[in-house]
């Protein structure tokens, strides 16, 4: 089971959890989430920051075209902000990095890219 700040490995023998065997290790969503951050910050050599959408205000000019401005969260606490950064690193995790259900066949994924 791997949960926000832990994961567990039970090994199960005949139906019943064998207790001594259990591992618990302290990596977690949240320490997953953090790095998929770490990297794409890094990926973009720190030119842009990795901000939430209530980050950004968005202005239509007269003549339709957009233009984006940082929004002024002088009024919000870090850990509200923190909060939020990781959710991106989440976002970032749920969508790129999942694990197949099946076995890996290379034959059959010789040609996928």
């Amino acid at each position: 089971d791997c949960g926000a700040t832990v994961t567990t490995a039970t090994p199960v023998y005949n139906g019943y959890a064998i207790q001594k065997a259990i591992v618990k290790s302290n990596i977690g969503g949240n320490l997953l989430d953090a790095e998929m951050l770490k990297q794409a910050e890094q990926s973009l050599n720190d030119k842009h920051p990795i901000l939430s959408r209530f980050q950004l205000r968005k202005t239509i000019l007269p003549d339709g075209s957009g233009k984006v401005d940082l929004a002024d969260v002088s009024k919000l606490t870090p850990s509200f902000l923190e909060y939020h950064r990781l959710e991106v690193g989440r976002n970032i995790r749920e969508s790129l990095c999942q694990i197949s259900d099946t076995i890996f066949d290379r034959e059959a994924n010789i040609n996928i890219p």
